[in-house]
């Protein structure tokens, strides 16, 4: 038995979401925290402090992400 899924085309509303997605990674900011949370788990502070942005700026990309 196959396990291989079938492929179908994405509706508008799943193509919308998708590209909002990308979006949101188009920011060098955004990478760079998910560069770093990806190594180990970090608070704002740590954050901010890795990054050298302000503690505003990183809670905004943070809910953006």
């Amino acid at each position: 038995m196959s396990t291989a899924k079938k492929n179908r085309e994405l509706t508008e509303v799943e193509l919308d979401r998708v590209a909002q997605q990308f979006r949101v990674l188009g920011e060098s900011m955004r990478l760079k925290i998910l560069q770093l949370i990806c190594v180990e788990p970090l608070t704002v502070g740590e954050i901010v402090t890795a990054t050298g942005a302000t503690q505003s700026n990183i809670s905004k990309h943070l809910s953006l992400l």
